[in-house]
């Protein structure tokens, strides 16, 4: 089985753009850019000039029986406890892909105060407070699905984990170098 969960920012503009119609048999992920980490509204307006809710469970656009829909729980939390459900639920007798893209790595910048409070060393209301709040969250995600993967043996023993990212943070182009990539790495202005 091939799962795919999290960011897909690849649109939706015909079924084979889906990550279902990409080859996954099931998946939980936003299309667009930029989802919201707390309602799955879209930061991105769809062709229409409308706001949308971006959130899609394999076919079809995921609702309230979905568990997690539009409930405020922190995208992390979201697709990290799915994971691991996939995981703890899935027939070792076959094997599985599992993809899990979050989207704690760019905008918009939003945590929970109960991650950014695990920072007060950083000043608060800052970006950085925030981000960091948003990789602590990523890494209990990350915590749980292994978690998950570790309570069965049969899984775990022939597993391969690869954790990549495709993100990071902005960059500011400054004087004398005029190249954004040669610059010191900030983080994105929105505050918490």
């Amino acid at each position: 089985m091939q799962s795919y969960y999290g960011s897909c920012d690849a649109g939706f503009f015909t079924h084979a753009h889906t990550p279902v119609g990409r080859g996954f048999d099931t998946s939980f992920s936003y299309m667009l850019g930029q989802q919201s980490h707390d309602n799955r509204s879209s930061q991105v307006s769809h062709t229409c000039g409308l706001p949308v809710k971006d959130l899609y469970n394999s076919t079809r656009i995921a609702n309230e029986t979905d568990g997690f829909a539009f409930n405020n729980v922190y995208s992390a939390e979201m697709y990290g406890s799915v994971a691991a459900n996939i995981v703890r639920d899935h027939d070792a007798s076959f094997p599985l892909f599992l993809y899990m893209a979050f989207l704690n790595c760019h905008a918009p910048n939003q945590a929970p105060q109960s991650y950014r409070d695990r920072f007060n060393d950083l000043p608060e209301g800052g970006s950085r407070r925030c981000y960091a709040g948003m990789m602590a969250a990523m890494d209990d995600a990350v915590g749980n699905i292994t978690a998950a993967l570790q309570s069965r043996p049969d899984m775990y023993q022939n597993s391969i984990v690869i954790f990549s990212t495709d993100n990071v943070g902005t960059y500011t182009c400054c004087p004398p170098c005029r190249r954004c990539h040669s610059c010191t790495p900030t983080f994105a202005s929105v505050v918490c």
